[in-house]
């Protein structure tokens, strides 16, 4: 009998003491079962009289072979080698589990989209910021590898911002990427109040005005357990829709959401950047891998065609009443005959913006916006016919729920466009060249 059918051909090699084997002797009498897949090993700790048992998953015959042919000496340094081993991969493992989920693509099963690197990430992370497309105090995510902290043009100052418990939980949190410098105007926070004699209409917010999305995230953020109760209160006391007879909260100043920026001659000059810590010479010295990022094996070329970012420019210092590069439109697509549905979008339209449409000549200072209705008449594959455009107004105007809106008084606040899929497709620079391959997939719907 070998030791494949459970003899031990050196009995005395197989323990180190005595203690050993009356626990291995013991242990075998109690449990038979999980002697046969438990070897426990004493480890001896400085401090203690007598060494702990460590009970691991290695089968007895497995650990008396390994030390008949390696020795005591070689066969432990193996052991302890391999549990180590494992023990890293698992703490890798649970690492990325926790804080890739997002960028790994496990949690669907679908296929990555990102055609991006880590490199083109940044630069387009960048020219957002740098475009004031980014007004918040929240950290950029961590898988961007940002370094260096942007400065940002849309966020106040560190001493001009409002104390939120958003910029505390967001810097302080565990694996989050930097926070923006604030280089922007101050902000001038608005308690919007109902005046005489229209008490029973809600108050329009004063022109050039902003929401803060850090304040709304704070309380209606419902991925961090806030009651829609809350939000809808929060969202109804800063737009002045309260009538303030209410017993159940104090001051409510610190909901007031609505801000205007001061004008660009009250901003400070632009801090000085601090040297960059270990941590940061570390984050570039890394930044080039695009490991950890859930993408397609081909990516597309590097960006080159970036164009220059165009600043934000505070209300006050913009010279027209609208902006030119950022034009106040509202978009809305239709498939199908025109019924209720955008009927009533377009009332909300009409009833809640800035308007002026009960003036004779519409105020110098109030930008007024637009809506666009586009109308899709058929399948996305069909081409249009020349007289589709025609054909649509004709509809439009038979329709009664579509009728009102073609009143000459709404020519300039609604228009109605007819949807061409293949020039918008055509008008997009990434896709031009590349979507006609798909369109037996892209135009199955």
């Amino acid at each position: 009998m070998d030791i494949r059918h459970g003899f031990d051909p050196d009995p005395l090699k197989r323990y180190g003491n005595g203690i050993e084997e009356v626990q291995h002797l013991s242990t075998t009498r109690n449990s038979r079962l999980a002697s046969r897949f438990v070897t426990h090993f004493s480890v001896p700790l400085p401090g203690l009289r007598r060494p702990i048992t460590v009970p691991l998953p290695i089968p007895p015959a497995v650990w008396s072979y390994a030390v008949v042919k390696l020795g005591r000496k070689k066969a432990s340094w193996l052991v302890w080698s391999l549990l180590f081993t494992l023990g890293w991969f698992l703490l890798l493992g649970i690492r990325k589990w926790e804080h890739g989920s997002k960028w790994n693509g496990d949690d669907d099963g679908e296929e990555p989209t990102l055609v991006y690197g880590r490199e083109d990430l940044r630069r387009i992370w960048q020219w957002e910021i740098d475009s004031g497309h980014y007004p918040s105090i929240r950290p950029i995510p961590y898988e961007i590898r940002m370094a260096v902290q942007p400065f940002n043009p849309a966020v106040p100052p560190l001493k001009d911002q409002r104390s939120s418990p958003l910029a505390q939980s967001t810097s302080a949190a565990r694996h989050q990427g930097p926070s923006t410098i604030g280089v922007g105007s101050a902000r001038e926070y608005f308690n919007i109040t109902v005046q005489g004699p229209n008490l029973a209409y809600p108050p329009r917010v004063p022109p050039g005005s902003v929401a803060d999305l850090d304040m709304l995230y704070e309380h209606c953020a419902f991925d961090t357990n806030k009651y829609v109760r809350d939000c809808l209160e929060v969202l109804r006391v800063g737009a002045g829709l309260d009538n303030g007879r209410h017993t159940r909260r104090g001051n409510t100043e610190h909901w007031n959401y609505i801000f205007r920026e001061a004008p660009l001659s009250s901003r400070e000059p632009i801090p000085k950047r601090k040297p960059l810590t270990i941590k940061q010479k570390k984050m570039i010295k890394q930044g080039g891998s695009d490991a950890g990022l859930w993408s397609r094996e081909v990516l597309e070329a590097p960006l080159t065609n970036l164009s220059k970012p165009i600043p934000p420019t505070p209300h006050v210092d913009i010279k027209t009443a609208c902006d030119p590069n950022y034009p106040r439109i509202f978009h809305m697509f239709w498939a199908g005959p025109f019924n209720d549905k955008p009927y009533v979008a377009i009332l909300s339209f009409l009833f809640t913006q800035n308007l002026g449409l009960h003036l004779d000549k519409p105020e110098a200072k109030v930008c007024r916006p637009q809506f666009w209705m586009w109308i899709n008449p058929g399948p996305a594959a069909a081409v249009p016919n020349p007289s589709a455009v025609g054909d649509m107004f004709r509809d439009l105007s038979n329709n009664p729920w579509a009728s009102p809106f073609l009143h000459p008084r709404f020519k300039d606040v609604i228009q109605f466009k007819m949807w061409n899929t293949t020039e918008q497709l055509d008008s997009i620079p990434e896709l031009k060249d590349e979507w006609r391959a798909w369109k037996d997939n892209l135009f199955n719907s």
